[in-house]
């Protein structure tokens, strides 16, 4: 199941808002609203907060249905009942409750397949921005301290070996605590340290691979409120971590999947796609990209437009991401003039010294 958590983890990194994607070969037929003309900033704006305002809905949904189906048919309390659901969502399925009842049986397998919709839906949008955004900090501080440059592919393995060491300390420590929860919240007199440390273990890592056997839960051997929160906490916060630092583990051993990826290219060309080309160099001149003015007054498509077309179609690049970089190139460009000189390198280095001495 943590393969699950991977691959949605992955998708939500791959944004294809264009509505170009026809314009390659072997195009799929994506249905995503238009963002053109004066439209653009808040359908945008609108595609990209609408995920995060049905997931609280989606999720009060499942609650509300599980917590109904608990209390009526299987007389579960609510402590009960907020802790299969999450059993259920993260599909450890321990095996310690589960429904009597010819209903509840019928009923379950409905909230089942909510609880896995809604599972995907928050690894896609909650828990791989959080990722993303964790990723980001960590790359900003290597480059701090190492010096190793995002763009440097020479050292690519360094950033990627960076992050999961990090990533490592984190699941380590993460662990370590949850054993010690574990050992204390079960120990009775007379029972062996060792042998408590080990269940503890046994039992993260069970829960955390969503394996579930049954054999240790919330409720087994000991029925607790602490053991209870232990495993809610293992699951909704554990169960994502644990999944993305394997995706980082996968990805210092074989390689990002992104390093070998094909892209679509455009095999022919038609009025259509010629159209298409230079409305979106449009775009890019209305989103302020400079030396490709010239071309549209000569009713031409520059290399670059068709470089960051095809980028678009595929999906490597949304147009909101080129936006930004737009943006950042402009931070960059300290005199604004279209180009980064030795004078934006000097008023950087000025800036960036001045920041470190007004600190000290």
């Amino acid at each position: 199941m943590a393969a699950l958590y991977a691959l949605a983890g992955d998708h939500s990194q791959r944004e294809i808002h264009s509505e170009f994607s026809d314009c390659v070969d072997s195009s799929s037929n994506d249905d995503f609203p238009s963002m053109d003309g004066e439209d653009e900033g808040f359908s945008a704006k609108v595609w990209r907060i609408l995920p995060w305002m049905k997931l609280p809905a989606l999720l009060m949904l499942y609650l509300c249905l599980m917590m109904a189906f608990g209390l009526v048919e299987e007389d579960w309390s609510l402590g009960d009942c907020l802790y299969i659901a999450i059993v259920v969502m993260t599909t450890v399925g321990y095996g310690d409750m589960v429904p009597k009842t010819r209903n509840g049986k019928l009923y379950m397998c409905g909230l089942a397949i909510l609880a896995l919709v809604t599972l995907v839906a928050t690894v896609n949008v909650a828990v791989g921005h959080l990722v993303r955004k964790s990723i980001e900090k960590m790359e900003k501080k290597l480059e701090e301290q190492s010096k190793v440059h995002f763009f440097d592919r020479e050292k690519g393995v360094n950033r990627s070996l960076f992050r999961l060491r990090n990533a490592s300390i984190g699941m380590v420590f993460f662990l370590i605590c949850s054993v010690l929860v574990y050992s204390n919240s079960h120990w009775e007199e007379g029972s062996d340290r060792v042998d408590m440390y080990i269940d503890g273990l046994y039992f993260s890592l069970v829960t955390l691979t969503t394996i579930g056997f049954g054999d240790y839960t919330g409720t087994l051997p000991i029925d607790t409120s602490v053991s209870r929160v232990h495993c809610c906490v293992l699951m909704l916060v554990g169960i994502p971590f644990f999944a993305a630092w394997l995706g980082m583990v996968i990805d210092v051993m074989f390689g990002s999947s992104s390093d070998h990826a094909v892209l679509k290219h455009m095999s022919d060309l038609n009025t259509r796609k010629f159209d298409e080309l230079k409305k979106f160099q449009r775009d890019l001149v209305e989103w302020g990209f400079f030396g490709i003015e010239e071309n549209m007054k000569e009713d031409k498509v520059s290399q670059i437009t068709w470089i960051l077309f095809i980028l678009v179609c595929n999906g490597v690049v949304s147009e909101a991401s080129l936006r930004d970089l737009k943006s950042n190139f402009d931070e960059l460009d300290v005199d604004h003039n279209g180009t980064i000189d030795h004078d934006d390198v000097d008023t950087w280095i000025l800036r960036l010294q001045k920041e470190k001495d007004d600190h000290q």
